[in-house]
């Protein structure tokens, strides 16, 4: 009998007026370079107010 794979429920953040990646990833405790990844970023100041993040 296999086992049930684990569902990790993705968190998101808000971007928010002043928000760059570095700031959002002290927030958040997620490195720069994981919340590009996740979020499939090409270029790390293209974030804008408003954008949902993933965080998870």
């Amino acid at each position: 009998m296999n086992p049930r794979p684990t569902k990790t429920k993705q968190q998101f953040y808000t971007v928010r007026s002043g928000d760059s990646l570095s700031r959002i990833s002290a927030r958040t405790g997620i490195s720069v370079k994981t919340l590009a990844r996740l979020n499939q970023l090409k270029h790390l100041n293209s974030i804008r107010i408003g954008q949902r993040l993933r965080i998870r």
